[in-house]
């Protein structure tokens, strides 16, 4: 404050806000006791506040949370991919929110979502679809199956839609025009889902999902 700063961020706060609950979903009373009164004494200063619904939750998201039967727990970046990708991992993203953004903070009798001073609310950290895609998640086959009918239903409307696309081979670490195609009507579906939702929970903060670059725009 003494520097001139009137907004901070919160940061990788999301895993901690449910350490210790079995769905990975619900709020550990204790942790969000220290978050609610960070921010009510941040507000109580002045400042505006900026924070994301999805950054690193993925340290408690198993596989059998999003329906999976499968052992461990789900990548970062392949998550956030699945949220565009895969209805299950949607549907958590909006069950986490859900709950954190219903939440009362004692210190100032509002919700997360009612907060004035919580001005702009990220939807996923760094959430465009081409961050980290070299890890698990051209390898996932929900992605590879995305991909495959996203470019069949395309040849199936034009057959000389980009040749060069291969429905059966995702692109791994660099991408050609098609597959920045396809990266950008997911993305933008996605955010869509994710906007609708929330302003139907009655969150009126700004939403972004763009905080991160670079970021490469198909074709057009």
């Amino acid at each position: 404050k003494r520097l001139g700063y009137n907004a901070i961020r919160l940061h990788h706060h999301d895993s901690g806000t449910v350490t210790g609950s079995a769905d990975g979903l619900t709020l550990n009373a204790e942790n969000m006791d220290k978050f609610d009164s960070l921010l009510a004494t941040a507000i109580r200063e002045g400042f505006y506040l900026t924070t994301d619904l999805f950054v690193s939750r993925n340290h408690v998201i198993k596989w059998r949370h999003i329906g999976v039967d499968r052992d461990g727990l789900v990548d970062m970046q392949l998550f956030k991919a699945l949220c565009a990708l895969y209805d299950p991992a949607f549907e958590n993203w909006c069950a986490y929110s859900r709950n954190f953004l219903n939440h009362v903070n004692p210190y100032t009798g509002r919700a997360y979502k009612d907060e004035p001073a919580l001005s702009l609310i990220s939807l996923i950290n760094e959430g465009g679809l081409f961050m980290g895609w070299g890890r698990e998640t051209a390898k996932d086959e929900r992605v590879r199956e995305a991909w495959r009918k996203w470019v069949l239903a395309k040849r199936a409307a034009d057959p000389s839609f980009y040749p060069d696309a291969d429905p059966d081979n995702v692109p791994k670490g660099t991408y050609n025009a098609a597959f920045a195609l396809f990266m950008g009507e997911m993305e933008a579906k996605m955010v869509a889902r994710m906007k609708a939702f929330l302003r139907s929970i009655g969150c009126k903060a700004l939403l972004p999902n763009a905080n991160r670059g670079p970021h490469l725009p198909p074709p057009v």
